[in-house]
């Protein structure tokens, strides 16, 4: 995210709206699983995710304003519903004298893997139908960037 404008934007926050039943999980990456952990770095965390309504909400740490040409990165992802070819987003920035709101499409391009089996029988009888599963595979995109916790940010 970007602040292309003249003036400084303060008391800001963005939130990101997934279109609802075109995804199966949206999340931010920070990691809540060890309690200790978590009681540590709590403070530093600058996403959060509400699942039931489809929100991601980015608020800067310590209420950090937006200068002109100052870019902030955060992390997220989203696994679409399968067959789905478009989740269609809702953004919305809110600051003390501004707000900007605006939609995108995110267009999933899934990536087939193709595996054949082949096994040899030494009879016809034992030859059996083919056979078609499909499985899924999730993987990172290998252009992004996770954005560093301790308030350096990624390039956009």
């Amino acid at each position: 995210m970007m602040n292309t404008g003249n003036r400084v934007i303060e008391d800001w926050k963005f939130r990101l709206y997934f279109e609802t039943g075109k995804w199966r999980k949206i999340d931010d990456d920070f990691d809540d699983s060890n309690p200790f952990i978590y009681k540590e770095i709590k403070h530093l965390r600058r996403t959060f995710v509400y699942k039931d309504e489809g929100l991601i909400l980015y608020k800067p740490l310590n209420n950090e304003p937006l200068i002109q040409k100052d870019t902030k990165v955060f992390g997220a992802f989203v696994i679409p519903k399968q067959g789905e070819a478009v989740i269609e987003l809702k953004w919305e920035v809110l600051a003390r004298d501004f707000s900007k709101k605006g939609t995108l499409s995110l267009i999933i391009e899934p990536i087939i893997e193709e595996k054949v089996i082949v096994i040899d029988v030494e009879n016809d009888e034992d030859l059996l139908p083919d056979e078609v599963t499909i499985e899924e595979k999730v993987v990172k995109n290998k252009n992004y960037t996770q954005p560093h916790l301790y308030g350096s940010y990624a390039a956009a």
